[in-house]
């Protein structure tokens, strides 16, 4: 998905945009590597591992799993935007 979800955020500056937009995008990124990882452990290849954060890269990964629980929050409910490695 790469798509900003703005839910009811109104009146954004083009920086926070900016910000959020990176945030949701590198945790969608991340997300989606990880659960690669994920299948492939469950089959049996054990030998690969899990996304490992490049210096800030954590912290614009939680702000964007922050933002999508706050503005899209019937996936939230639904454990869409929950960490494959954090369960």
């Amino acid at each position: 998905m790469s798509c900003f979800i703005a839910g009811d955020m109104k009146a954004l500056t083009n920086k926070q945009r900016l910000l959020y937009a990176q945030a949701q995008s590198t945790f969608f990124r991340i997300q989606t590597y990880d659960k690669n990882i994920r299948a492939k452990r469950l089959v049996g290849n054990a030998t690969m591992s899990y996304y490992v954060f490049k210096e800030g890269e954590e912290a614009l990964y939680n702000m964007g799993q922050r933002l999508l629980f706050q503005n899209d929050p019937v996936n939230a409910a639904n454990g869409i935007y929950n960490s494959v490695v954090k369960i």
